[in-house]
């Protein structure tokens, strides 16, 4: 009977550690049989979001749908699609009211520290950014590097957060937001964007 307590006992702690170590954002599922390196990677596709931002006194909201950027009753063309590759590397294409950006650099986990740690954050630092037919190159300390909270992360549905600021010497932006991303499951329409 002792040892069938014991055993009883050894089975849940190791159920209970294995299971909590799945689940490393708030509302990521209970149990996955995929790590979240295999989850994260793919081709995504953001399908709404809310984003506000304030600058030199001023501030606004706008929310996205995945076609769309809508702020003060303004709606304009918006579209962002990921490929994040198991490799450690990434490719952000971005459309705005027809303007194209492709960015690309490299991507990791950074697990945080203090309260930070209970959430998985992902980490984007850009090496190039083309715009417009123009390229800017990035190494080092130039690179800018992005930190997104996954707050959500499934096999087909990824929820990051955001809230961060940047001061130029003369300006200071800050940015907070919510972003849901759906994976990309058809190649054909992946091309279109």
């Amino acid at each position: 009977m002792k040892t069938t307590i014991r055993l009883a006992t050894i089975l849940f702690l190791f159920t209970t550690i294995l299971f909590d170590g799945c689940k490393k954002g708030e509302n990521d599922p209970f149990l996955s049989l995929k790590s979240r390196k295999a989850r994260v990677a793919g081709e995504w596709k953001l399908t709404s979001g809310t984003i506000t931002f304030s600058s030199s006194g001023f501030s606004g909201t706008a929310t996205l749908d995945g076609v769309n950027l809508t702020a003060d009753g303004f709606s304009t063309p918006y579209t962002v699609a990921f490929e994040l590759d198991k490799d450690g590397t990434f490719k952000r294409t971005t459309t705005d009211d027809g303007d194209i950006e492709i960015e690309t650099g490299t991507w990791d986990f950074n697990s945080g520290v203090g309260e930070a740690k209970k959430k998985e954050l992902l980490v984007l630092t850009t090496l190039t950014d083309t715009y417009d037919g123009d390229t800017e190159t990035y190494s080092g300390s130039d690179a800018p590097i992005e930190t997104f909270v996954l707050d959500e992360l499934r096999s087909k549905k990824m929820v990051v957060t955001m809230d961060g600021s940047y001061n130029d010497g003369t300006d200071t932006e800050t940015t907070t937001g919510s972003f849901t991303f759906e994976k990309h499951l058809n190649p054909v329409d992946w091309q279109r964007i």
